[in-house]
Formats: C-alpha cells, structure tokens, sequence
C-alpha cells in the first residue's frame, strides 16, 4: 500500500481516457428513463458484478444503442458522458461509438457520423473536455461491412471537425476474438489507415483469448497485420514473452481497464492483475473505465482501485495519466500543458493537491 505522504488527490490529477465506449458510458438513469420512453425492456442491472459469460453485459449495451432513436438522445449522451468523465479529472476523451448499431435511424452511417461529431463539439464547448471519435468495426458484422466502415471513417476523418480538429481520430476493432483475428480485417484497416490518412489503428486484442494462448497471438497480430498505434486492453501479452517484447520493441500502448478484466473474468482477482507487471516489463499502458454502464466504475475509480488494490504510487500512477497524453490523439498543445500539470501535481504536497 502506498504511503499517506504519497497519495496526492488523484481527481485533479489530469487525465486522458483513451478506452471507451459511448454507449457503455451511458448513465444507468438514463437509460432507464429513454427505456421507458420508448418501451424497451429495462436490462438487469450488472454494475460490479461477475458473470460466467458476457450475456449480460451485451443485453446491457444492446438496450443502451436501442435507446438512441433521436438526435436529442446523441446530444443528451455525449453531453452528460463528458460532464462524468470530468467529474474524474479527464480534459481529453478519445470515445468509441458503435454507430452501426443505430445508425439506420439516422441516414445512413454516414448522416449519423455527422451527427456524433456535432454532438461531440457541443459537449466539448459545454464542459471544455476535448473529444476524438475512434469509429470502430464490429467483428461480428463481417469484413464487407468492415470495410465499408472504413470508407466511410476516412470520409469523416477528412470532413468532419470538432471544434476545428479532425472529428475522426482512428479505427477499432470490437466484439469476440474467437473465429474473428486481426488478419481477416487487414484490408478495412489498409482503407482507413493508410499513409494518407490521418487515422490511426487503434484495434482490441488480447482480452479474452479465443482459444488457449490466443490472447497473446491476437496481441502480436493487431501489431504486426493492423499496425496498431495503441491497442484496446492487450493484456494477455503477459502470458506470452515473445508478445511482450513486440510490444516494448514496437512501443505500442496498452489501455486498459482493470474493473472489466476482472468482472469479464481476464483475470481471478483484482490484486492478480498484470498491469504493474507490464509497465515494470516496459510497455506503456493508461487507466480506463471501458464501460461504466456495464461494470459500475468510473475513470476515477479505476485509478483508486489502482491506487489501494494493485498499490500503485503516485509516480506510478502519474505515469500511467502521462502516457494517456502521450500516445494520444489529442493536439500537441494538449499533451504539453497537461503532461506539465502531471509533473506539477506530482510535485506538490498532499495538502495542496487536494480540490
């Protein structure tokens, strides 16, 4: 356990959030209430609970992109996921929405892209967090509508602005593993993230393996086939040394989310997560909620258990914000001042952290 003379107040500690999902960031409350409003059976509640599959869980974010039937409910979530990441100390979200869910209802992936960055810029002028959009490829929906996504993200990354920037900040890869590896959506990520294009390939691997071992083999592919700048959890690396040097030598960030491994059962316990492990082996990771709909958590909170379960110090933890800044897609004038207000903070006392 960390030392009292090193646990600084860690909501002002400035932070990035890399990892996660627009629709799995709703509030529970929220989507209660547009159930209700549009007649949609309420979903269990799994908020930190364990389950022996990730039934639940999908019921949950299958009712939440259920819920987004008009334009006021894009401005309502964007809105309110930025007042709550916020609330955890964030200036700078990269959020992923699975557009291809709801879009139809909207005109088009395209129409409701549009729609995303606009909702996106008016949170981002609201609440001054600034806002990227990863425009992500369901696995399960197959390489052809992959591909057409991917065509219609760079489409956006090359029109689209939120508050004068490129809307669209890269491409991610969601939904199982198994019978779905990185090299079957090669071409779509090719499309989107080529040498002319400002995205970036931003895919999840390596958190629930599709076969024994495969966790770390999915890892090495969205490096190796997707190029991946950052990937989305990653963290069955750990069981493989050969996936973990790739990672070091191609310096690739892992963002990852502890609440999530632990309640998707990744990992037995909290305590036996291999975050630490990984930062001590060299691969830069950042702290992430994924969910919070599904998994009760915030950004905040993920920090703290951090902090008390995996008792990681202050110098650990301010590692970790600074590569959320870092191997961001944030403009550099972000990076600069908040990794400066990361050494800052680290250089106060713990009286004078506090809000």
């Amino acid at each position: 356990m960390t030392t009292d003379q090193q646990q600084r107040e860690l909501s002002t500690l400035p932070k990035a959030e890399l990892h996660l999902h627009l629709e799995g960031a709703m509030r529970r409350t929220t989507l209660v209430e547009l159930c209700n409003k549009y007649e949609i059976p309420i979903p269990i509640d799994t908020a930190g609970r364990r389950f022996d599959d990730f039934s639940a869980f999908v019921d949950v974010y299958i009712a939440a992109c259920d819920c987004i039937r008009e334009v006021s409910d894009i401005k309502r979530l964007f809105q309110e996921v930025a007042e709550d990441v916020k609330l955890s100390g964030a200036v700078w979200i990269e959020i992923a929405p699975s557009f291809s869910f709801y879009s139809h209802r909207f005109g088009g992936h395209f129409e409701c892209l549009r729609l995303l960055a606009e909702a996106a810029e008016e949170a981002e002028r609201s609440t001054g967090v600034g806002i990227g959009i990863v425009v992500s490829v369901e696995r399960h929906l197959g390489v052809e509508e992959a591909e057409k996504l991917a065509h219609i993200a760079k489409r956006g990354a090359e029109s689209l602005k939120i508050c004068g920037r490129p809307a669209i900040l890269g491409l991610g890869l969601h939904g199982p593993e198994e019978g779905n590896s990185p090299s079957q959506f090669k071409d779509a990520f090719d499309i989107a993230c080529c040498s002319k294009s400002t995205m970036v390939s931003l895919p999840h691997a390596g958190e629930i393996a599709p076969y024994p071992g495969g966790g770390a083999k999915s890892a090495i592919d969205a490096v190796q086939i997707l190029k991946a700048k950052r990937i989305a959890h990653g963290v069955l690396a750990f069981d493989n040394e050969d996936a973990m040097q790739i990672l070091v030598d191609s310096n690739i960030c892992l963002d990852v989310c502890v609440s999530s491994n632990y309640l998707l059962n990744v990992v037995p316990t909290v305590e036996s997560h291999p975050l630490v492990k990984l930062l001590e082996r060299g691969i830069p990771c950042t702290i992430n909620s994924d969910d919070p709909l599904l998994f009760g958590c915030s950004l905040l909170f993920e920090y703290e258990i951090c902090r008390n379960d995996l008792n990681m110090d202050d110098t650990m933890l301010a590692r970790c914000a600074k590569h959320s800044f870092e191997y961001s897609c944030a403009p550099e004038e972000i990076k600069t001042k908040n990794i400066a207000d990361i050494d800052r903070w680290l250089s106060l006392s713990v009286e004078s952290s506090s809000p």
